[in-house]
């Protein structure tokens, strides 16, 4: 068969490098339930019985936490039902929002797992049968953002097909190829955004560039925002005031049912809705945004 017609010898260097990049990958473990993922940084170590903070000493995992909605039961009531039906699942937390949303933190991934695939059914035998679990939005948006690149200064001439037969040339596996537009000139720009059917893909041609015959262009991974998301209506976080439960407006500033600019409290009268400091809810030095941003941190790295 007659070889293809341009850069043969550049696309054999990056798929050289991508067999040896091939080679080091997939020393990250990942739990891929209904595409959502718990993920480990190190490999898999069976963590033992004890105390939450031996666990913490045991075992590298960095599990994401679950959303559970549409149930209509007290921390207890839940806490009962888990106890009675995956007696063998390790959780060390169940929290319940004022607008009756759990958010359930499992210790490692086999209860991460279970709770994802089996909670669900179990309650709907419960008279729970509006319950409905996943991952947070916050989380799943960092996880669609990890499979996207950006590849800069593509002549307008070159077609998207050009690059996915590109792509595919040297086994990187896209879901989509697009040109981006300037929305306020209406015309297209040299900025094609690339989305892969997975994070391994993604890195191998942020490391190798794009090669399309004998022209070489340097991509970049979609940058990630690792603020955690917070509602401007309720001051909570892990949702956006779109998709807000409660509607109710709390003040920034004192924590009560009003907006921030009817307050009248003093200004060394703080009071953060979330922790209770004696600071702005929407403050980066609060202790419930430290610790909503070192969770999403211990996700993306």
């Amino acid at each position: 068969m007659p070889s293809k017609k341009g850069g043969t010898g550049g696309n054999k260097q990056v798929q050289n490098h991508i067999n040896s990049l091939n080679v080091q990958q997939g020393q990250t473990a990942v739990a891929v339930v209904r595409g959502t993922m718990a993920m480990s940084h190190s490999p898999r170590t069976k963590a033992s019985a004890g105390t939450q903070a031996d666990l913490k000493k045991q075992s590298n995992f960095s599990i994401t936490s679950l959303i559970l909605e549409g149930v209509k039961l007290n921390k207890l009531q839940l806490n009962d039902i888990i106890k009675h039906h995956l007696k063998d699942l390790r959780i060390s937390d169940i929290q319940l929002s004022r607008s009756g949303i759990f958010t359930i933190y499992a210790i490692n991934v086999n209860s991460f797992n279970r709770l994802l695939n089996e909670l669900t059914p179990i309650l709907a035998t419960n008279g729970q049968a509006t319950a409905k679990i996943h991952v947070p939005r916050s989380i799943r948006r960092i996880k669609d953002m990890e499979k996207v690149a950006f590849v800069k200064n593509i002549d307008i001439e070159i077609p998207e097909s050009r690059i996915t037969e590109a792509l595919k040339d040297v086994d990187l596996d896209a879901i989509d190829v697009v040109r981006l537009t300037n929305k306020v000139k209406n015309i297209p720009t040299k900025i094609i955004k690339i989305i892969f059917i997975d994070p391994q893909n993604r890195n191998t041609l942020v490391h190798t560039g794009l090669q399309v015959d004998s022209m070489h262009f340097l991509a970049e991974p979609s940058m990630q925002n690792t603020k955690p998301v917070q509602c401007y209506i309720c001051l909570q976080y892990n949702h956006v005031a779109k998709y807000c439960k409660t509607k109710q407006q709390i003040c920034a500033q004192c924590g009560e049912n009003h907006r921030i600019d009817q307050c009248i409290a003093a200004s060394d009268a703080l009071k953060c809705s979330n922790s209770k400091g004696n600071h702005l809810a929407t403050s980066n030095e609060c202790a419930t945004f430290k610790e909503q941003e070192k969770r999403i941190q211990n996700l993306i790295y």
